[in-house]
């Protein structure tokens, strides 16, 4: 990505007036969740500077660079010119800043990082900052993160700056909870022209626990209906199950491991005894045994069809998103590429950007298999979707061996 150093960036903010909003709004990370919010601000009029966490470095984005660059995958891969200026100038100079950053360590590393990430914003902004925290937190923390403000830069929360707390749900605009209660309508306006979809706000004490309730609610039926299938060895009773309990709908790996993150954002902030701390661990392991499951699932499929390691190749169809705020699934995918590798060597990873144009969904891919017999893992119904067309899941006579990565494991062909 090519650059230009923004020579004549000023002292003072100079904001843009449009529709009652005025100011400069700084997207503290460069994660797929970010960009998308930064695009519908540039789209909405409002003047918009993402900064790239690593590089450490805000770039100024337009109109033309949006409208060229449709994701942030395809900003970074390519050589893009963009206006450069330094993270600590884009947050002094913001009137609002989004925290959206992309988060790669895992457990209790992931939340240090956090932490540093948003230290950089607490030692530099200046008076009159809205500041939005768009990743999800455990209890309290949101009083830990004005502590953090108010003692790194000598401001006072309600008075100098107004703290928001508004979790992203992954690679989308959607907000589960919203807190505190009594949000400021300039606060409100940005949160309107960046698309956001908000919630009722409640306190932030409240927030938070509304939002470790909606994702417990999203995870325990996942994890019910996984246990109970685990219990059953053979796929065909499983399938029989699946049809008593009428759950039509697949659940694939992507979604399984969906709120691990914040499952374990949570859960250190649980007290020793309490019930929440049970329930939560459980919903980790049982994830955890799932995606063991997955892998002894693949091994017995090669039993069956008496498949030598030196002949097979296992090609893992998953496009995890690695710009997302939130790096579990990238995780569990190489988890799971380390698990197969004690048993076998020929192991490829799938994603959207490598899916042949004959899906008529313009994506490019090589095919794998030369003299080897595939298996193909499906691992999110989006995979299913390109990988149904490629691999031409409905052909019968096909030696490709597809196996969905699902509820039930269940084996396509």
């Amino acid at each position: 990505m090519f650059s230009t150093p923004n020579s004549n960036i000023p002292n003072k903010r100079i904001g843009l007036v449009l529709d009652g909003i005025t100011g400069l709004a700084t997207i503290v990370g460069l994660s797929t969740e970010g960009y998308s919010v930064a695009s519908t601000l540039i789209q909405n009029g409002i003047e918009t500077i993402i900064v790239d966490e690593n590089l450490q470095m805000g770039m100024k984005l337009t109109p033309d660079i949006i409208s060229s660059y449709g994701e942030v995958s395809n900003l970074l891969e390519e050589e893009t010119l963009v206006s450069l200026e330094s993270m600590q100038s884009s947050i002094n100079r913001a009137d609002y800043i989004l925290f959206t950053p992309k988060i790669r360590k895992t457990d209790q590393e992931a939340k240090a990082e956090v932490n540093t990430r948003f230290r950089d914003i607490a030692k530099n902004i200046s008076k009159n900052t809205i500041i939005i925290f768009c990743l999800p937190v455990g209890f309290n923390e949101n009083k830990v993160n004005i502590a953090v403000i108010e003692k790194m830069s000598g401001l006072k929360e309600g008075e100098d700056f107004e703290y928001i707390y508004a979790p992203l749900q992954p690679r989308s605009k959607n907000v589960l909870s919203l807190g505190p209660q009594k949000i400021g309508e300039k606060a409100k306006e940005i949160f309107k022209k960046a698309g956001i979809n908000l919630p009722k706000a409640s306190t932030l004490e409240i927030s938070e626990t509304l939002y470790f309730r909606n994702i417990l609610s999203q995870c325990i039926p996942k994890v019910l209906n996984l246990e109970v299938y685990k219990k059953i060895p053979n796929r065909d009773e499983r399938l029989k199950i699946k049809n008593i309990l009428g759950t039509n709908e697949s659940e694939y790996l992507d979604k399984i491991t969906e709120s691990l993150f914040d499952l374990k954002f949570v859960v250190g902030t649980l007290d020793t005894g309490d019930p929440s701390l049970y329930l939560t661990t459980g919903i980790l392991k049982s994830i955890d045994g799932y995606v063991k499951y997955v892998v002894d699932e693949i091994r017995n499929v090669m039993k069956q069809n008496e498949l030598k390691a030196s002949k097979t190749k296992i090609t893992l169809a998953w496009s995890v998103d690695k710009y997302e705020m939130r790096g579990e699934r990238l995780a569990v995918l190489n988890s799971i590429k380390e698990r197969l590798h004690d048993y076998i060597g020929d192991i490829n990873i799938l994603n959207r950007g490598e899916y042949t144009a004959q899906t008529g969904m313009g994506f490019t891919m090589t095919i794998p298999g030369i003299n080897k017999t595939d298996i193909v893992v499906i691992c999110s119904e989006e995979d299913q979707k390109y990988a149904s067309k490629v691999f031409n899941l409905d052909d019968e006579t096909s030696e490709t061996v597809v196996l969905k990565a699902d509820l039930l494991v269940d084996q396509y062909r």
